[in-house]
């Protein structure tokens, strides 16, 4: 992720389809790269959003 922000301007997207299982770190992680794509206005998108995910995201209230 974070050469992702460090490289080429474009759109950023993080597919999620895939995950099982999620730790609080990660979620950190990913809240940090959209606070910064938000910030410097970059595009991003989170893909294929997976039910463990929905799951964590619920958990603490994030809505994305």
């Amino acid at each position: 992720l974070a050469q992702a922000l460090s490289g080429k301007k474009g759109k950023i997207v993080i597919d999620v389809s895939g995950l099982q299982k999620i730790d609080t770190a990660f979620l950190q992680a990913l809240l940090s790269v959209i606070a910064s794509c938000r910030l410097s206005g970059r595009e991003y998108e989170v893909r294929g959003k997976s039910e463990a995910f929905e799951l964590i995201l619920e958990c603490y209230g994030i809505n994305l």
